[in-house]
C-alpha cells in the first residue's frame, strides 16, 4: 500500500526530499514558500517559514487579496494607486495602473515635486500662482496661496475680466482710461491706451496740473482765464471762473466783439470814441483812435471842461461868448448863450459888420457918425471918428 504522505523508502522511514511533500512525495513545495529552499512540511506542504511577500494561504499559492501586498499580505496598496480598487502588485506594492493625479513613486505615496501637479506630475503649476515657488495643489493644480495680482481662476491662468486688475481682480480700471472699455493692464492697472483728456498718471486717476488741460495734459489754460492761477476745466479747458475782462468764449481765447469791452464783454465802447466803429480796447475800453471832438478821458465819456471844445478839447471857447463863463458847445465851439454885444458868427469871433453894433449886431451906427461909413464901435456904438458937424454925444444922436 506504500508509504503515508510525506514519507518514502522501502520501509517508509525517510521524509520526502527537501522541496517535496505529500503522497509518494510527488508534490512540489510552493515556489512562494519563504526561505532559500522554499521548504515545506513533508506531509501537508505547509511552508515551514511562512510565505514569500505577496502570497498567502497554508501552501502560499494564493496572491494577496486585492488591495494588499507584501509580507503576510499585511500592507495596504496606496490609496493613490490609480483605478477603482487602487490595485497594486501583490509582492512590492507597485501600483498596477500607475498613480492618481498628484502622486509619484512606485508606491504612489509621494506628492508631486513642488511646482508640479496632475497625472504623472507632468503639469507645471501656473507661473501666476502667488508665492515664491508658485506652489499649487499636487492633484488639481489649484494655487495654494491664490493668484498673483492680475489673474484669476482656480489655476490662475486667466487674466482679470476687462475693466479689472490687481489682487483677486478686485480693483476697477480707472474710468479715465482712454478707449471704449476703459481697459487697463490686468496686473498693475496701467491704462492700455493712455488717459482720457484731462487726466494723467499711470492709472489716470490724477487731474492735469493746475493750468493745463486736454489730451496728455499738454494744453495750457488760456492766460485770459479769470483768477490768480488762470485755472480751467482739466478736460475741455473751459475757464473755471470765467474770462478776464476783454475776452469771451468757453476758452476765453477770443477778444470781445468790436464795440464792446470789459467783464463778459458786456460794456459798449463809448459812442464818442473816434473812428467809424467807435472801437476801443477790449479790456479797459480806452478808445483806440482817441476821442471825437468835444470829449475827453480814457473812455471819452466826459465833455470838454468849461471853456474848451473840439479835438482833444484843445480849443478855447471865444472870449466873446455871452455869459459869465463864456461857455460854448463842447464839440463845435458854438457859444451856448450867443455872442457878447458887438460880435457875431457861430464862434462869436467876428466883429459886427461895419455900420452895426451891440447885441446880435442888430443896431445901426448913427447916421451922424463922422466919416464915409458912419462907422462906430461894434460893442457900444460910439462913433469912431466923432460926430458930423452939428451933432454931439457918444453916439452923435444929439
Amino acid at each position: 500500500m506504500g508509504c503515508d504522505p510525506g514519507y518514502k523508502g522501502s520501509l517508509c522511514t525517510q521524509d520526502c526530499d527537501i522541496g517535496y511533500f505529500g503522497a509518494k512525495c510527488a508534490k512540489l513545495c510552493s515556489e512562494h514558500c519563504a526561505g532559500t529552499d522554499n521548504t515545506c512540511n513533508n506531509v501537508d506542504g505547509t511552508c515551514n517559514m511562512g510565505c514569500d511577500p505577496g502570497y498567502q494561504g497554508s501552501l502560499c499559492r494564493q496572491d494577496c487579496d486585492t488591495g494588499y501586498f507584501g509580507a503576510q499580505c499585511a500592507k495596504l496598496c496606496s490609496e493613490h494607486c490609480a483605478g477603482i480598487d487602487n490595485t497594486c502588485n501583490n509582492v512590492n506594492g507597485t501600483c498596477n495602473m500607475g498613480c492618481d493625479p498628484g502622486y509619484k513613486g512606485s508606491l504612489c505615496i509621494q506628492d508631486c515635486d513642488t511646482g508640479y501637479f496632475g497625472a504623472q506630475c507632468a503639469k507645471p503649476c501656473s507661473e501666476h500662482c502667488a508665492g515664491i515657488d508658485n506652489t499649487c495643489n499636487n492633484v488639481n493644480g489649484t494655487c495654494n496661496m491664490g493668484c498673483d495680482p492680475g489673474y484669476k481662476g482656480s489655476l490662475c491662468k486667466q487674466d482679470c475680466d476687462i475693466g479689472y486688475f490687481g489682487a483677486q481682480c478686485a480693483k476697477l480700471c480707472s474710468e479715465n482710461c482712454a478707449g471704449m472699455d476703459n481697459t487697463c493692464n490686468n496686473v498693475n492697472g496701467t491704462c492700455n491706451m493712455g488717459c482720457d483728456p484731462g487726466y494723467k498718471g499711470s492709472l489716470c486717476t490724477q487731474d492735469c496740473d493746475t493750468g493745463y488741460f486736454g489730451a496728455h495734459c499738454a494744453k495750457s489754460c488760456s492766460e485770459h482765464c479769470a483768477g490768480i492761477d488762470n485755472t480751467c476745466n482739466n478736460v475741455n479747458g473751459t475757464c473755471n471762473m470765467g474770462c478776464d475782462p476783454g475776452y469771451k468764449g468757453s476758452l476765453c481765447s477770443q477778444d470781445c466783439d468790436i464795440g464792446y469791452f470789459g467783464a463778459q464783454c458786456a460794456k459798449p465802447c463809448s459812442e464818442h470814441c473816434a473812428g467809424i466803429d467807435n472801437t476801443c480796447n477790449n479790456v479797459n475800453g480806452t478808445c483806440n483812435m482817441g476821442c471825437d471832438p468835444g470829449y475827453k478821458g480814457s473812455l471819452c465819456t466826459q465833455d470838454c471842461g468849461t471853456g474848451y471844445f473840439g479835438a482833444q478839447c484843445a480849443n478855447l471857447c471865444s472870449e466873446h461868448c455871452a455869459g459869465i463863463d463864456n461857455t460854448c458847445n463842447n464839440v463845435n465851439g458854438t457859444c451856448n448863450m450867443g455872442c457878447d454885444p458887438g460880435y457875431k458868427g457861430s464862434l462869436c469871433t467876428q466883429d459886427c459888420d461895419i455900420g452895426y453894433f451891440g447885441a446880435q449886431c442888430a443896431k445901426p451906427c448913427s447916421e451922424h457918425c463922422a466919416g464915409i461909413d458912419n462907422s462906430c464901435n461894434n460893442v457900444n456904438g460910439t462913433c469912431n471918428m466923432g460926430c458930423d458937424p452939428g451933432y454931439k454925444g457918444s453916439k452923435c444922436t444929439q
